[in-house]
């Protein structure tokens, strides 16, 4: 038997290794989106936090994403100049310095993956919650296990480490605010779940979910306990940024979550694309005297209404509140409009974590996801060249198939949810 320092040891080694062979993969391929997270981070360090989100970067997109994600990228940057500037000095002082570390240090594939660090550090991180998670949990499964099971998880990695987006940065805060709030930590849970969503707007919906489940285990008043921290930290995090009105961070979030796209399907393999061929279709467009972004609410709230109502009237149990998450981040993806590929990833998330409660389900469910989410981020990276997946991705009839397999597993999903006490 391995003793708890043992274990401890043997459990930062495997984080350090997955941390090496990320970075070692992160280097050939990348999303130009980083790009605009190195510029975005230049312009901080450069030019200072006042008056950011009124800079003007041509060729580059708007600085819409919050405070905390910002931050990350100018430390990103500012860790690659330092990074850069001392192997340069040593390279320079001492002969017996390995002078090959330069010019791969000025490859610009280097300079973006230390941008993808804000992916790929909260990813790491969500290993770890797994970990603990399922080591704390009243099951006491094998952490380690399960922890691999997320953390080599190929859709996950293809985002993280090479798509190098940050979208695991809010899911992090939120899981882990999930986390806080079972172990009845519920300041910090409110902490953290702020921290979501000064990381990312597209944890706002499963946000105020957490929010619902504080009200469901704590009554109202913890739940407006939460809303106003978070609400709280949207302000002073934004004060750096601007000496304009006291209510500019609140418009100014707000108007940030208009910049999405206009798509019904923004290269989503979802309910859209089914109807629609998969073609580009502006959300806006009239049927049966709606617009389909409308159409796309309504679908939703039809959907989510009735789970929710079922949550609130049967006993709190952690499974259930994962559970719960799975669902309706999955109505989400499924139905609403504008969804971008990326946007299935809290689904994956929360079938890393309900495997651990041993049902035959939950495993179908990580596999059938993770296999569609893959191939959905693939269709909109296309890096690298796999021909097998080039010719599923054009296939209409195959994304037709994914489509109809995601609309019946859910309904198993909502059926046992329905179903289970």
């Amino acid at each position: 038997m391995l003793t708890v320092r043992e274990n401890s040891i043997k459990s930062f080694l495997l984080l350090v290794a997955v941390f090496i062979f990320y970075l070692w993969l992160s280097l050939p391929y990348y999303s130009g989106d980083v790009k605009n997270h190195l510029i975005w981070g230049t312009s901080i360090l450069k030019d200072g936090l006042l008056g950011f989100y009124q800079r003007e970067f041509h060729d580059f997109s708007f600085p819409n994403y919050p405070p905390i994600s910002m931050l990350l990228f100018a430390a990103s940057v500012w860790l690659y100049n330092f990074v850069y500037h001392w192997a340069t000095y040593l390279n320079l002082r001492f002969p017996f310095f390995p002078s090959g570390i330069i010019p791969f240090l000025q490859w610009e594939n280097v300079q973006i993956s230390f941008l993808k660090l804000t992916a790929i550090i909260p990813l790491i991180l969500i290993g770890f919650l797994v970990y603990k998670y399922s080591k704390t949990s009243t099951l006491r499964q094998s952490g380690i296990f399960y922890s691999l099971i997320f953390l080599l998880n190929p859709a996950i990695i293809y985002l993280s480490v090479i798509w190098g987006q940050n979208d695991l940065l809010q899911n992090f805060f939120l899981i882990l605010a999930i986390y806080l709030l079972l172990k009845e930590k519920l300041w910090w849970s409110y902490f953290t779940a702020g921290l979501a969503i000064l990381s990312k707007q597209t944890v706002l919906m499963l946000w105020l979910l957490y929010l619902f489940v504080v009200f469901k285990r704590y009554g109202l008043k913890k739940s407006l306990s939460g809303l106003i921290v978070s609400l709280g930290l949207l302000f002073i995090s934004y004060l750096p940024f601007h000496s304009l009105s006291l209510v500019w961070p609140f418009d100014f979030y707000r108007e940030t979550l208009k910049t999405t796209g206009y798509l019904v399907s923004d290269n989503a393999i979802n309910l859209w694309g089914l109807l629609f061929n998969f073609a580009k279709i502006d959300a806006g467009s009239i049927f049966l005297g709606l617009p389909l972004e409308t159409w796309g609410y309504g679908l939703f709230i039809v959907l989510v209404t009735p789970t929710l109502y079922y949550f609130w009237k049967k006993r709190f149990a952690e499974e259930k509140v994962f559970h719960l998450f799975f669902i309706i981040s999955s109505f989400y993806f499924l139905v609403l409009t504008r969804m971008h590929e990326r946007y299935l990833i809290p689904t994956i998330l929360f079938a890393s974590i309900l495997v651990i409660f041993k049902k035959k389900l939950y495993w179908f469910n990580l596999i059938f996801f993770s296999i569609l989410h893959l191939l959905n981020l693939y269709r909109g990276l296309l890096q690298p060249d796999i021909p097998i997946f080039n010719m599923l991705t054009i296939s209409v009839v195959f994304l037709d198939i994914l489509v109809l397999g995601y609309i019946i597993l859910l309904g198993v999903n909502a059926y046992q949810f329905f179903k289970n006490d």
